[in-house]
């Protein structure tokens, strides 16, 4: 299976020089994550493309992903946990999705010069964006985001609980239907650790073990886990005020 899968797959390496140097980072979000802002660049071949972050795992087969309707959006995502991110923007009621898992029209993109936008948007805001390239592109796309069907992208949240407390902080028009919102959530299609991390040992992350049945066949296992931090109780309780 793996042989199999390594066939149809390869790993491109792109130098990014110092773009974005300039841009705001902090200790957990480092200058990279403003390169998806760049990928109707990088693959200037590419229409479409299925963009997820590094905590991410995969349950089912994504093809129909490249092909649903987009309406028109330049990117679908999964709400996030914080819809008023962009209010001091002037911006109200709005759809705010977060850059984790994105399905992304680069052909759009690159129709619409948004790679301009993206730019001058940073030259003119580069102290007032606290959520990174995630605010950027919920600002400037906001006319043309929306979410993706539930089960892509679904975080993992610690147990439902926190599930429905994610559901309850969206606008009322924006709610997802509670019922599928659980189905995602048991059966992900793509699953998005955002709080906490299956990496840092807290065996009560959802699909925990599978992660590390991974990381056993992935021929670092030694390495994951004497690198995984574990964090303390408290910490975990600060966090999950801020995330849930």
């Amino acid at each position: 299976m793996l042989k199999k899968t390594y066939e149809i797959c390869s790993v491109i390496f792109i130098g990014m020089g110092n773009k974005y140097k300039k841009e705001k980072t902090d200790k957990r979000i480092p200058t990279p994550t403003y390169y998806r802002l760049d990928l109707q660049n990088l693959l200037p071949e590419v229409d479409r493309i299925i963009y997820m972050d590094g905590d991410t795992m995969v349950f089912e087969d994504l093809s129909p992903l490249m092909s649903l309707d987009m309406k028109g959006n330049y990117y679908l995502g999964f709400l996030d946990s914080v819809p008023d991110a962009i209010k001091s923007f002037g911006i109200k009621d709005a759809i705010v999705i977060n850059a984790g898992v994105l399905l992304i029209d680069l052909n759009a993109l690159r129709i619409n010069n948004i790679t301009e936008k993206f730019n001058i948007f940073m030259e003119e805001n580069r102290d007032n964006i606290p959520q990174h390239d995630q605010i950027i592109i919920n600002v400037v796309c906001q006319d043309h985001i929306s979410t993706l069907p539930i089960k892509y992208g679904i975080w993992g949240f610690e147990s439902k609980v926190y599930l429905l407390e994610h559901n309850k902080k969206q606008r009322p028009f924006l709610k997802y239907n509670e019922k599928e919102l659980i189905e995602a959530y048991q059966h992900p299609a793509i699953i998005h650790w955002v709080w906490p991390k299956p990496f840092w040992r807290n065996r009560r992350t959802v699909f925990y073990d599978k992660w590390w049945g991974y990381a056993k066949i992935s021929g670092y296992y030694n390495d994951i886990y004497n690198k995984s931090p574990k964090p303390s109780r408290l910490l975990m309780e600060i966090m999950k005020r801020y995330i849930y």
